[in-house]
C-alpha cells in the first residue's frame, strides 16, 4: 500500500504538501510546496543510508541499456537486445 515508501513513514502534513503539489499546474506554487516537503524530510531524517551496496549483473553479448539497481528493483524499460 505504501508504494516506494520503504521506511513506512507517515506524516499527514508531508502527505498533504506532496499531494497538493502534484495537483498544481503552476510550477512556482508547486516548487514552494515541494521545498516545504523537503524541509520536513530533512528535519525528520526520514531516510539515512548507512551503506550503499555495489550491485552487479551479468548479461550476454548484445544486451544494451541495462543498469543494475542497488535496491534490487529491475527496470527493463531502457533495455534492448541486439542479435
Amino acid at each position: 500500500q505504501s508504494g516506494l515508501n520503504f521506511a513506512r513513514y507517515c506524516d499527514a502534513e508531508l502527505d498533504k504538501l506532496i499531494s497538493d503539489g502534484k495537483g498544481l499546474a503552476d510550477q512556482a506554487e508547486r516548487t514552494t510546496l515541494y521545498i516545504k516537503a523537503q524541509r520536513i524530510i530533512q528535519e525528520q531524517a526520514l531516510w539515512l543510508p548507512l551503506a550503499h551496496p555495489t550491485a552487479f549483473a551479468l548479461t550476454r553479448a548484445g544486451v544494451e541499456g541495462y543498469q543494475a539497481n542497488p535496491f534490487g528493483r529491475q527496470d527493463f524499460s531502457h533495455v534492448s537486445v541486439k542479435p
